[in-house]
């Protein structure tokens, strides 16, 4: 019998460890358990179909700051690093940036055969995203606001959360007209 006692003991306290790891019914932890991480994406889907992300989002991050303010910043894999050159050099004539068509020489050929020649290690490439953000009172809500720019404001329903993985579902209308629901599984880093 004193066994059976301290094994229900055992089990009660395992089982109170385990809630307060896992926040599905317990929300009052969540704005802490965002600042206290950085979280990047591991997986989507579009519409319960798998999302392939771009390599350079792979190693991006969320930072939540504690002050409502919050970063995506770019891993080591920048997005914005990448500079295309659309064939020539900068002296022809040709945007180095953007569809350029010069080779350097001043005579605006194109010697590349029209192939675009992407440039790394652009100094001037942002390394983060800024925008705002907030837990709604009943903390299963979340908004993003000025995502990058003004107006640009992105809704996360808090799916599961604890202090090592976040799932959210958002909803997004395309370029096509049509919704798009996208579930993301992030994981903290």
């Amino acid at each position: 019998m004193k066994n059976l006692f301290f094994a229900l003991i055992a089990i009660s306290l395992l089982a109170a460890c385990g809630k307060r790891a896992n926040v599905n019914g317990d929300v009052k932890n969540r704005r802490e358990m965002l600042i206290s991480k950085k979280w990047q994406i591991v997986s989507i889907t579009d519409n319960n179909k798998a999302f392939n992300m771009e390599e350079c989002k792979k190693d991006n991050y969320f930072v939540f700051l504690d002050n409502g303010f919050g970063t995506w910043e770019e891993g080591a894999n920048n997005c914005f690093d990448t500079v295309v050159n659309n064939g020539g050099g900068n002296n022809g004539g040709g945007d180095t940036v953007n569809n350029g068509n010069g080779n350097g020489n001043g005579n605006g050929t194109d010697t590349t055969g029209g192939q675009s020649k992407p440039t790394v290690n652009n100094p001037n490439a942002p390394t983060a995203t800024q925008f705002t953000w907030i837990v709604a009172s009943d903390q299963r809500d979340m908004y993003l606001y000025n995502f990058g720019a003004p107006g640009n404001t992105y809704y996360w329903m808090i799916d599961n959360m604890d202090y090592t993985t976040l799932d959210v579902t958002t909803s997004v209308k395309g370029n096509d007209g049509v919704y798009h629901q996208y579930k993301m599984k992030l994981a903290a880093r």
